[in-house]
């Protein structure tokens, strides 16, 4: 039986240092929370009918049960075309909505959820939509632990993970738990299929800077990068870079750290996921002294390639540049928790 009361939860966004893509070919990953949140709550109302009401800061669309799961037995099938190869990635999730209905409907059938209240599950996101700081991860897991405390059900860590990497498969193709670890977790990883360690990433001085959201999902530079590079040997250069990384960031050893960045930034380009506009202005970054680097899936189209991670202070000339660049800055730091219920 679910709660009478507001249930909202709280998941941060995640940067990556390195091993994007390396993670999906056995190499390890760091990774760290930030203080930008995807927010979801739940609030019970009155109606004759069992509705549910999805609410986004762009669209609101009321849902019903019976249709809700229909809409999820659509894009498994879609999804299951795309893992034949007959259907592409970015075909599976039809609507913004989409993913939404889909972890709804994943938590109602689990648990055999036949009756509920009428309900309004209202969305609120501080990080930027596919720029590569894990916002359907966020989703996920703020959804699901909301889902959970107002239904009162309880899941363990594996389960719950299990239902989210299933979700996020459908948004990317072939989802790491490198986003959904992090976003539960908090703080820094060292993140492999083999364990997670947890690093104290909390001297760490950065900013980060928003290219503008990539013509190319997620899924689709995976895909890309899968079909030209997944034989190569490069993989064995970012698995070299995350294991100094490691112990750069162990040793405080900022020097190596701003070198490991850069290499980092070069491997990217390689794997052609770094747009020319975005190459020109790391460039520009990388003559002021400075070590930066696409720290999501990038693009293998267009001009833009979602987040950009600098190391060091802002400072005003980089101001200046961003600005006629047209890019927006977003000041954050490392977050220590995960995704939790927040108290009102």
């Amino acid at each position: 039986m679910e709660t009478n009361t507001i249930i909202t939860a709280q998941s941060p966004g995640k940067i990556i240092l390195s091993g994007e893509y390396a993670v999906l070919y056995g190499s390890s990953a760091i990774a760290m929370a930030v203080n930008r949140f995807m927010t979801v709550t739940i609030e019970p109302f009155s109606s004759e009918q069992n509705e549910i009401y999805v609410i986004t800061e762009r669209k609101k669309e009321k849902i019903y049960l019976d249709k809700l799961i229909d809409t999820h037995e659509k894009i498994n099938k879609r999804y299951e075309s795309f893992l034949k190869g007959n259907l592409p990635i970015v075909s599976v999730l039809e609507n913004p909505l989409d993913l939404t209905k889909s972890v709804l409907a994943s938590f109602i059938l689990l648990f055999e959820i036949k009756k509920f209240h009428s309900m309004t599950i209202r969305i609120q996101s501080e990080i930027p939509i596919g720029c590569g700081m894990g916002s359907s991860a966020a989703l996920i897991s703020a959804l699901l632990l909301a889902l959970s405390g107002y239904f009162r059900k309880h899941m363990d860590q594996r389960s719950f993970i299990e239902l989210a990497i299933q979700s996020e498969n459908l948004q990317h193709g072939k989802a790491s738990q490198l986003d959904l670890r992090t976003c539960l977790l908090g703080g820094g990883l060292r993140y492999s299929a083999k364990r997670i360690l947890k690093l104290d990433l909390s001297f760490l001085l950065f900013f980060l800077i928003n290219t503008g959201k990539p013509q190319s999902t997620t899924g689709e530079c995976v895909t890309q990068v899968a079909e030209n590079f997944s034989q190569k040997s490069i993989w064995r250069s970012f698995r070299r870079v995350t294991s100094q990384m490691n112990i750069a960031l162990k040793n405080l050893n900022c020097n190596l750290l701003h070198d490991l960045i850069l290499e980092n930034h070069y491997l990217l380009c390689k794997i052609q996921v770094v747009p020319e506009k975005v190459k020109h202005f790391i460039s520009l970054l990388e003559e002021k002294n400075f070590a930066a680097k696409v720290c999501g899936a990038g693009s293998v189209s267009g001009e833009t390639a979602g987040i950009v991670l600098v190391l060091g202070q802002l400072t005003a000339d980089v101001q200046l540049l961003c600005k006629q660049y047209q890019y927006e800055i977003l000041l954050c730091r490392n977050y220590q928790e995960g995704v939790k219920i927040r108290s009102l």
